[in-house]
């Protein structure tokens, strides 16, 4: 074993154990020094990190893909609800829902959305404020259903059972 110049034996066998050789542009081979064990630890630590932020990486698409795929299907969801409520009050009271827009400034329902409320209870808030004449129109018959079901979710079924307590208490008086 060749000993380096100024060095101790045990300093030249840590030296000789931790060179490198390295061929330099000139095509000269240099041998360079590296702390023990510190090139294989520098390079584990290193794939180590690698490995972490691919993983990382991934995860994220991952969850990117999904939260995707989750806005499609919630947007389809909401879609087919919309059609199922146009259709419905199209077939009742004969008008088409695509274009509402609110009439009434200032209502309790004011830019939320028609399938926010129960079907049933919209179809017969159109009925209802039409019978009663508060309006021959029947998007602005909906606008005020709307705003009613807003503060009271089922305020005509409520309706229709006051009104059909008045009329069993109206019989029973004659």
């Amino acid at each position: 074993m060749e000993k380096l110049p100024g060095a101790s034996l045990a300093q030249s066998l840590v030296q000789e154990k931790t060179a490198r050789e390295w061929t330099s542009f000139g095509g000269m081979k240099k041998k360079i020094l590296f702390p023990i064990g510190g090139g294989k630890m520098k390079k584990n630590i290193f794939l180590q990190i690698a490995a972490i932020v691919i993983i990382g990486f991934a995860f994220m698409l991952v969850v990117k893909s999904d939260h995707t795929w989750a806005q499609t299907q919630l947007r389809q969801s909401v879609e087919r609800k919309f059609e199922e409520y146009r259709k419905a009050i199209k077939d009742t009271h004969q008008v088409d829902i695509k274009s509402f827009k609110d009439k009434i400034p200032g209502g309790m329902a004011d830019g939320k959305a028609i399938t926010n409320y129960d079907l049933k209870e919209l179809l017969e808030g159109i009925k209802w404020e039409r019978e009663h004449e508060h309006t021959n129109d029947n998007l602005l018959a909906l606008e005020m259903a709307m705003d009613h079901l807003e503060r009271i979710p089922d305020y005509y079924t409520h309706l229709v059972i006051m009104e059909r307590g008045c009329a069993e208490d109206k019989f029973r008086d004659k």
